[in-house]
């Protein structure tokens, strides 16, 4: 592959470096890489190594820069023909999402979030990540989710870790022999990440006290590089002795590492130090995690990157009550612990590791643009926001295959770019008939499409749809669709009359089986049992559920149930009976949420189709002291039903979930393809 990578300036600083081991990976795998920098060693180091390195600045905040920028990169990918552009930044991103419109034939694009930013000007707010994006870590993926409003797909986002040359980076034979215990704080010594090393000169008097041979070093560059020293000057004067050693930048850090008993600080250099097999006290400007001693902190701390970002605050009480703690282990049990923080890093942290799930990445991405096969039309409920259905068009993606597939959904131009296909209005008569002219196969991706419940209309729409494809020539398919219920004799004749067109009916359940046969012998050989598509969509990583339920303030010992209402958006129109039936099905969620508080179980609301749901969601969920579930996607909540103590939902797929996985449901609601589901209470 000939991959293009974006950044601004390559100086020795973790996102840089992070960049510098992607590139040098992908190169020692074969990959032709042009970069695209400020300048800077790392860039130059790249050169010498075989990289194609330009430059171009951009300034975000000046849009002569930024004109200026586009210009140059049109020019360079027009030259180059890169099959992927990786922007680092946010001013490349914006430029990539640029080309994307003005290149015909664009490539790839990816984007990766390395830290959170501030969006205090109107240009900051122009959406700059891809619908491919990669972030290196759990917390800057909820963040990345947040910022898009809806825009991004929490499936489509990948968790890539930061990746530790683990050879370079490996334990050696340490001092220690004369008593001396050496703590290590490195970092950029700038107002954003220099607090822990001023509470460390603070405190270093009282610490000393308690162990008399212990030493400290500061390592790094930055503007309070001054104020760092003189503070640790004034702790040596109080101690009596040099204990607080504020060295400043190093070109060999693991060289330093290698003397060291112990690390404090955090992101890159805490996973440089885990690499050299060094017990890790995590703190920093954005949050203090403390000694990581268990597998369940290291995983906690993996959602942000090691930066401890959500913690609570760094104080000098905090981190004297851990350092003390790390200096009175017996050196046999500090070793073995270090010894976990390395294998940590080189199963989840190593730079090999990095650099092949980044090129799986790009793969899985390029597939999707150059894979070649039928063309498909995929209809469904798709479009509105239900997370269920968003699972199914993912899953219903995949199994089409091809790059010529297209969607019929309600936000054609924000679905593209959202699930990664062409889209068509599917509320436009016009647009749907010239896509079923250009299509090989019409596929009801999922759902439950053929029923008069929603509406007889609803009925009519989808079955012309069928009739009309099959009138066509089109192959017409089923994949894993719910049938029926039908509220009269002609709901039931138009039904049939549409079966009969499909050559394959793909049925998620018996009960839909057993209702095509009734209502059209004639195509019992065309019915294929299937599991419903969203099954398909696989769970969570154990560490992204941790850091969810982390987010929900959820301990591991602590017993939760995941409630999923239904609501309504347009209450005023039901009708008599149906508000009846609702308020009755409301009386039994009720019920259920105090049985739930009788047996000290937390619900866990998730509003399956924010638009109707969301409302009812917080209204519960503030009644019944329970946690709302935001920012999460259909794998997420399958990973959250795997470990729940049961779930009470008025939706179809957390019940099939819970079915699925073996988790106790309570169901509530009359819906046929609620009913279809055999109850584990």
């Amino acid at each position: 592959m000939k991959i293009m990578i974006l950044t601004g300036a390559m100086g020795s600083g973790g996102v840089q470096t992070h960049i510098f081991e992607l590139a040098k990976g992908l190169m020692a795998r074969g990959h032709k890489i042009i970069l695209i920098s400020s300048g800077g060693e790392r860039a130059k180091e790249l050169s010498r190594l075989g990289a194609k390195c330009y430059c171009i600045h951009v300034d975000i905040s000046k849009p002569v820069s930024v004109l200026g920028g586009a210009l140059a990169l049109y020019a360079l990918m027009l030259r180059e023909r890169p099959q992927i552009i990786h922007a680092h930044t946010r001013p490349h991103g914006l430029l990539c999402r640029l080309m994307e419109h003005l290149i015909k034939d664009p490539p790839v694009y990816v984007s990766t979030v390395h830290a959170r930013f501030s969006t205090d000007s109107p240009i900051r707010r122009l959406p700059w990540y891809s619908s491919d994006s990669i972030t290196v870590g759990e917390d800057l993926k909820h963040y990345l989710l947040t910022l898009s409003h809806g825009t991004l797909l929490p499936e489509r986002i990948k968790v890539i870790p930061n990746g530790i040359d683990v050879r370079r980076f490996r334990p050696r034979k340490r001092g220690g022999q004369d008593g001396t215990l050496r703590l290590c704080f490195m970092s950029r010594l700038d107002p954003d990440c220099s607090e822990t090393a001023r509470l460390l000169c603070r405190i270093a008097p009282r610490i000393c006290e308690a162990e008399k041979g212990l030493e400290i070093y500061i390592i790094g560059g930055g503007s309070e590089l001054p104020e760092i020293c003189e503070l640790a000057d004034e702790a040596n004067r109080r101690i009596g002795r040099l204990a607080v050693r504020a060295i400043g930048s190093v070109s060999a850090p693991e060289l330093i590492l290698s003397r060291c008993d112990g690390f404090i600080g955090v992101s890159r250099a805490a996973l440089e130090a885990m690499s050299c097999a060094l017990p890790v006290i995590l703190s920093g400007n954005e949050g203090f995690f403390g000694l990581l001693k268990s597998d369940r902190e290291l995983c906690l701390a993996q959602g942000s990157n090691f930066c401890a970002r959500g913690q609570r605050g760094v104080s000098e009480e905090l981190l004297a009550k851990s350092i003390l703690e790390l200096c009175s282990m017996p050196l046999s049990e500090r070793t073995a612990l270090g010894q976990r923080m390395r294998r940590f890093v080189i199963n989840h942290n190593s730079s090999d590791k990095m650099v092949a799930d980044t090129e799986r990445y790009y793969e899985k991405a390029l597939s999707r643009k150059d894979a070649h096969g039928a063309a498909y039309l995929l209809c469904g409920y798709y479009g509105f926001g239900n997370m269920g259905d968003d699972a199914l068009l993912l899953q219903a993606i995949e199994r089409a295959g091809g790059s010529n597939t297209v969607a019929l959904t309600r936000s054609p131009r924000k679905d593209s770019f959202r699930f990664g296909v062409k889209c068509a209005d599917r509320s436009s008569p016009l647009s749907v008939i010239r896509e079923i002219k250009r299509c090989q196969v019409l596929a009801f991706g999922g759902g439950s499409l053929l029923q008069s419940r929603t509406s007889f209309r609803s009925l009519c729409w989808y079955s012309a749809l069928l009739m009309y494809a099959r009138s066509q020539g089109k192959r017409v398919e089923l994949w894993a669709n719910g049938i029926g219920d039908f509220s009269n004799r002609l709901s039931r004749r138009l039904a049939a009359r549409a079966l009969r067109a499909v050559d394959r009916i793909g049925v998620r359940d018996e009960a839909s089986a057993a209702l095509v046969r009734e209502l059209a012998p004639e195509c019992a050989a065309r019915i294929v049992k299937e599991n419903d598509l969203a099954l398909s969509c696989p769970a969570a990583s154990d560490e992204r559920a941790a850091f969810v339920l982390s987010t929900l303030k959820i301990s591991p010992e602590e017993r939760f149930a995941i409630v999923a209402p239904k609501g309504f958006s347009k209450i005023a129109l039901l009708s008599p009976t149906t508000r009846k039936k609702a308020a009755e099905e409301y009386a039994a969620l009720r019920a259920a949420l105090r049985e739930l508080r009788r047996r000290d179980i937390t619900p866990v609301f998730v509003a399956m189709y924010p638009a109707q749901d969301a409302y009812v969601s917080r209204k519960l969920c503030a009644a019944y002291g329970g946690r709302m579930a935001r920012s999460i996607g259909f794998s997420d909540l399958s990973a959250l039903i795997a470990r729940a103590a049961g779930v009470i939902s008025m939706r179809y797929h957390p019940l099939l979930l819970a079915k699925h996985l073996g988790t106790r449901s309570i169901k509530i609601g009359d819906d046929p393809k609620i009913l279809a589901l055999t109850s584990q209470a």
